[in-house]
């Protein structure tokens, strides 16, 4: 499963949703938060 980040121009940080632990694990490498599990996939946030 791919990552995805939110589009909106108004939000001061970028939300990616991934369910793969090397994913995960390049996402956490590059700064982002671990936030929450959610439906068996792992949701983190990264300020812009």
């Amino acid at each position: 499963m791919k990552a995805w980040s939110s589009k909106s121009l108004n939000s001061e940080f970028i939300v990616k949703v991934t369910a793969n632990l090397d994913e995960f694990c390049k996402l956490l490498e590059v700064g982002s938060g671990y936030i929450a599990d959610m439906d068996g996939k792992k949701v983190l946030k990264k300020r812009r």
